[in-house]
């Protein structure tokens, strides 16, 4: 448990100043997109590229295997089951064009088990964090999940991601069955921080398919820590998941639905 915490607080100190580093750079020259990748519907930004170089330089020295969405796979031999997760912008289209939260998002996964998770809510100026064991907090304020256990009285948050097969008829009918069960649904275009939302309590279930594991890793993590339930389903660390979270009382309406 001490090498775990040590972990976490490299974790959130490369956050903080991975944040903090790229607050104080020039916004124009962060917002350069650098490339559309799946037939336009992904968008890298400078901004992506130059945040990831910046916490590998952090982590990488650990010698702990890890996963990035802009340097895919690396790896190591500290450790064969663990490994770090990171996104180092969720919520890309959301910074360039100033349309809602991002985030950059650091994680320690044991196998299939997340240990810790780290957030940098960009707009806000704030650090989350925490782990099942660890609890969570925000700001230095602990979080905690909501309490309701009603779906038709809950909000939950989802997205849209850009392999989501919007042709495949099936799959967007089990998408809209699934989150017209509830009373309120909201897409603020980063996992991340959608996750956050349901960790503090302010929304109280989270459902995406075909998302990435980057994505939703560290909100995962500190989803747990404020005592929360995740489903996923994945074939392989690097394929897209579905995935499902939500406070202790809703898990059964989204694995239902």
């Amino acid at each position: 448990m001490t090498e775990i915490l040590e972990l976490l607080e490299l974790a959130k100190s490369a956050t903080r100043a991975a944040g903090q580093e790229f607050r104080t750079t020039k916004p124009a020259s962060l917002r350069q997109v650098e490339a559309s990748l799946l037939h336009g519907k992904e968008i890298k930004l400078a901004a992506d590229r130059i945040l990831d170089d910046i916490l590998l330089k952090q982590l990488l020295p650990t010698g702990i295997s890890l996963l990035s969405e802009e340097s895919g796979l690396v790896r190591q031999g500290v450790d064969k089951d663990l490994t770090w997760i990171i996104d180092p912008l969720d919520g890309t289209v959301n910074y360039l064009r100033g349309i809602g939260p991002s985030a950059i998002s650091v994680a320690l996964w044991r196998g299939g088990c997340p240990l810790f998770g780290v957030l940098y809510s960009l707009n806000a100026d704030v650090l989350s964090w925490g782990g099942k064991g660890l609890g969570a907090w925000s700001h230095e304020t602990p979080i905690q999940v909501s309490s309701i256990a009603h779906a038709n009285q809950a909000v939950v948050a989802t997205g849209v991601p850009a392999r989501f097969q919007t042709d495949d008829d099936e799959k967007v009918s089990r998408f809209c069955k699934l989150i017209t069960k509830f009373n309120k649904v909201r897409m603020i275009g980063s996992a991340a921080s959608s996750l956050l939302l349901v960790a503090q309590g302010n929304a109280d279930a989270y459902v995406e398919d075909q998302i990435m594991i980057w994505d939703v890793a560290a909100g995962l993590a500190i989803l747990q820590g404020a005592g929360g339930v995740f489903a996923i389903d994945q074939e392989s660390q690097t394929s897209p998941c579905r995935v499902l979270a939500s406070n202790e009382h809703l898990l059964s309406t989204l694995v239902d639905g």
